[in-house]
């Protein structure tokens, strides 16, 4: 619509400035046959003069006639009918062609006026759809953080939900013995020290593929970070109900020597039981890696109960 105004104002001008042009050319046209019908004029009075002064020279008297004011008003008006152009004088043409030409012009700059009008509203409306569009993406972003958010929030539910639910299983407590106190005795192991372990699952849910293993090793404390996970010697699995218990058992397979009797009577060394729990719940693999130790009179009179280290107890 902007195009098709500024070519019609474009036209009109054109159009205007043409018939201008025509007028002013038929104008010209018309002017010289004037001046030539003056100069034929002057000629014939010239030549009456001269026939007049020929006349007085071969005639005794001359007698000059002047034209009538009727004759005189004919020949003006024969001359202002051959100016006429469409029955208009060449300054009437002139004047309706300004007028024309002041009309075009004025509408030229109206409708120039009023496409920059439209031109405005046009970028009014443009900047407004952008803030709305920009209005929008804030809005789409916002909304888009806040599923993101949400799901994420769910996720974390659902994870929460599945912590809640799933099988926990670690070592409660743990004793030391020897051949002599354990139930029934063997007394052909008197200074060999045996591991009984309380392990439990924690969860609601069973563990299943449950597989436990550990290490018997007397060191020194300082030395407790030399201790790895031993090397799977078995392959007993089983399942644990949830709130479940059950028990490990573990032998040195050899008698403590005099010297480690007196270094772990004495507290300079430790008697270390290591090693991992593997188990399913949920569909999911977890781990849970166990260290405990005694130091204090060997052999014991009573089950000796086994602590915590410092290191090694990790659970996933």
């Amino acid at each position: 619509m902007v195009a098709n105004g500024r070519n019609a104002g474009r036209w009109g001008a054109y159009a205007a400035l043409g018939i201008g042009l025509a007028l002013i050319a038929a104008a010209g046209d018309g002017r010289p046959q004037v001046a030539a019908n003056s100069g034929a004029n002057a000629n014939k009075e010239q030549s009456r003069a001269s026939d007049a002064t020929q006349g007085q020279a071969r005639a005794p008297a001359v007698i000059q006639i002047e034209p009538s004011a009727k004759a005189i008003e004919a020949e003006a008006e024969r001359q202002s009918a051959q100016r006429r152009i469409f029955w208009l004088e060449p300054d009437a043409w002139v004047a309706l062609f300004t007028l024309v030409l002041g009309i075009s012009t004025i509408g030229l700059w109206l409708e120039t006026k009023r496409l920059a009008g439209l031109a405005e509203d046009e970028g009014k409306d443009l900047k407004n759809s952008i803030a709305e569009a920009a209005r929008a993406a804030t809005a789409m972003e916002g909304v888009s953080t806040a599923l993101q958010a949400t799901a994420k929030n769910n996720e974390l539910i659902t994870e929460r939900q599945r912590q809640a639910v799933r099988a926990y299983v670690f070592v409660i407590s743990g004793n030391l013995y020897t051949g002599i106190t354990v139930n029934p005795p063997q007394t052909n192991r008197p200074n060999e020290p045996f591991i009984q372990l309380e392990i439990r699952n924690s969860g609601p849910t069973p563990a299943f593929n449950v597989d436990t293993w550990g290490w018997i090793s007397i060191i020194e404390p300082s030395q407790e970070h030399t201790l790895t996970i031993p090397v799977r010697d078995n392959n007993n699995r089983s399942s644990v109900g949830g709130y479940q218990n059950y028990p490990k058992y573990a032998w040195l397979r050899r008698a403590l020597t005099s010297s480690e009797i007196e270094d772990v009577t004495a507290g300079v060394k430790r008697i270390y039981f290591h090693g991992q729990i593997n188990y399913m719940t949920l569909g999911e693999a977890h781990t849970t890696n166990f260290r405990l130790c005694y130091f204090g009179e060997f052999p014991p009179k009573l089950p000796g109960p086994l602590v915590f280290a410092e290191k090694g107890n990790e659970a996933d």
